[in-house]
């Protein structure tokens, strides 16, 4: 688990392009979407935000298919900024062909 973004990662997120995108508010509203994700920094992700309550808390998960299946998980703290909510890396991690595929 790293506190920020490696360059494997970053390629994933790029190639991967969408990713499932869970939210939790300071008031504990949840919601979870696919939505267009984009690498601002290693230290930074960002995604188009909705009309809801602004998001306090953000887990994504990414997952590439393109080659040998490879997947980034990423958590944080989120922001608005015009239009986008913008993900602060607090922890991110690659899973492996594994993972992405599953048992059995």
């Amino acid at each position: 688990m790293l506190d920020h973004l490696d360059a494997r990662m970053v390629a994933v997120i790029d190639r991967a392009g969408r990713g499932h995108v869970a939210t939790a508010t300071a008031d504990g509203h949840f919601e979870s979407a696919f939505r267009d994700v984009k690498v601002l920094d290693r230290r930074h992700i960002a995604y188009p935000g909705s009309d809801g309550p602004p998001p306090a808390a953000v887990g994504v998960l990414l997952v590439d298919l393109t080659g040998e299946p490879v997947g980034v998980h990423v958590s944080g703290r989120a922001r608005e900024d015009g239009g986008w909510v913008v993900v602060e890396v607090e922890a991110a991690r690659l899973h492996s062909t594994a993972d992405v595929r599953g048992a059995g």
